[in-house]
């Protein structure tokens, strides 16, 4: 059975094992308290964190620039691309139609007791648990919107670089509703059991959180924060005014 060597080569090696991993944290309403976590299966290889401004602008008659009027600070948007794969079919031996696909199978009990369980994913779950932040909930007459979830990278400065109120207690974690989940299936097991996917994550930081909006600002917190790094790279004949 080919091994996870041979499932990176379709990705040209670009699996990484990081042991520091990235995390969905999902968060419960109505007040946003951590419900869980839950860890990708291999650390995404790059992220892209696109955040906008809006100025507008008024034309001065014979001036050489508009003048700008700042309007407010745009969507601050994070993507990035995760990877799910199993190594061993785990319905291997299973009927053609399972009853109960929450039962684990030998095959499952065997990964867990080896500590392989980490390595290879029951992918079906893993997608279900990622689309779930794009689904509302229905109780009763009331309509409740997808949960909201917490992306938080240990060591990133991740927070810190949106301007989270939050810097100094958490620079590594940064609040999200989830804006996109496009999943490819790259190839599957004999059995129809997905055995690689990509999945392209999209997440919009919000302001809403805790039941308050709390609107992420520069303040001295986050000035500090950021002086290490003038404090680290020597400018040698620049004075900051």
């Amino acid at each position: 059975m080919p091994g996870l060597a041979s499932l990176a080569s379709k990705l040209g090696g670009k699996l990484d094992t990081k042991t520091r991993g990235a995390y969905l944290i999902r968060l419960k309403p109505p007040d946003d308290s951590p419900d869980s976590s839950v860890r990708f299966q291999y650390f995404p290889e790059t992220f892209s964190d696109s955040k906008a401004v809006n100025y507008q602008t008024k034309e001065v008659p014979g001036g050489s620039l508009p003048i700008y009027q700042w309007i407010s600070s745009g969507e601050r948007s994070i993507s990035f691309t995760a990877v799910f794969s199993s190594d061993v079919d785990l319905l291997a031996g299973e009927p053609p139609i399972v009853t109960d696909a929450t039962t684990p199978t030998a095959i499952v009990e065997r990964l867990k007791n080896l500590g392989a369980a980490g390595r290879n994913a029951d992918i079906r779950k893993a997608i279900v648990w990622l689309r779930e932040y794009l689904l509302p909930k229905y109780v009763g007459d009331k309509t409740h919107a997808p949960n909201k979830v917490r992306l938080y990278i240990p060591g990133s400065g991740i927070g810190a670089a949106g301007g989270d109120p939050d810097v100094l207690v958490s620079p590594d974690g940064v609040t999200c509703v989830m804006t996109q989940c496009e999943v490819s299936y790259e190839s599957f097991f004999p059995s129809g059991l997905p055995r690689l996917v990509t999945v392209s994550i999209g997440l919009a930081q919000t302001a809403q959180a805790n039941g308050i909006v709390r609107f992420p600002r520069r303040s001295n917190e986050l000035r500090s924060y950021g002086a290490g790094y003038t404090k680290d790279v020597a400018f040698k004949g620049l004075k900051e005014s």
